[in-house]
């Protein structure tokens, strides 16, 4: 009896356990589109002082992939 109530008690907390709260797919996308943007924001930046040390043209402006959708959405 004891054993039958403990496994009941075990699965109801592994089915408890198993229904946490995740992220939905929208909030994963858009903290990976912020992580993305950042990284690129930080290869630009390199970049630009690579070019400016070496006495390249440097690009003004960059729009990474993830601005880009973000502007689509907000149309």
């Amino acid at each position: 009896m004891r054993l039958g109530l403990i496994g009941i008690v075990g699965a109801i907390f592994c089915l408890m356990t198993a229904c946490s709260d995740e992220p939905d797919f929208d909030a994963r996308y858009e903290k990976a589109a912020q992580e993305i943007s950042e990284r690129a924001r930080e290869l630009h930046a390199e970049d630009a002082r690579v070019r400016v040390e070496m006495g390249l043209p440097v690009a003004t402006e960059s729009v990474t992939a993830a601005e880009t959708v973000t502007a689509q959405k907000a149309r």
